[in-house]
């Protein structure tokens, strides 16, 4: 008995596809201290955390991009460009779960917390490379 593609999504977790190499920013960091992370990683998305390590904020290169006349401003902080509180799931959430929220709400990443601690990231493109490679 053969699975359709949408049962098979809908047992598996965000676990299996997220990305576990994050990059991580304080929110009281320079733009111009992290600006450049971007392009040398080749990410489209960076977390922010404030001093105890939780999450509070996520900043996308759409961010950057609306901001790019700002990038000499040492005083625009990672918090002024963040989007804070982002939606979050967990690494149990399932992939069906995972996929409709990002559809519905036109997100291009979400944060993987487990126990209030930063442990991934699932994107559009984690999906993409599951199902092209």
């Amino acid at each position: 008995m053969s699975l359709k593609l949408s049962e098979y999504i809908a047992r598996r977790s965000v676990s299996e596809l997220m990305s576990k190499d994050l990059i991580s920013v304080n929110e009281s960091m320079p733009l111009t201290d992290f600006v450049k992370t971007f392009d040398r990683r080749l990410i489209h998305h960076i977390l922010v955390e404030n001093d105890q390590g939780q999450l509070v904020g996520i900043i996308s290169q759409t961010d950057l991009d609306k901001n790019r006349s700002f990038y000499l401003e040492e005083k625009l902080l990672a918090s002024h460009l963040m989007t804070e509180n982002p939606v979050t799931v967990s690494s149990s959430t399932t992939l069906n779960e995972a996929a409709e929220i990002l559809r519905t709400n036109r997100f291009r990443a979400l944060p993987v917390l487990e126990k209030g601690e930063v442990v991934g990231i699932i994107t559009p493109y984690d999906f993409l490379s599951f199902f092209v490679l």
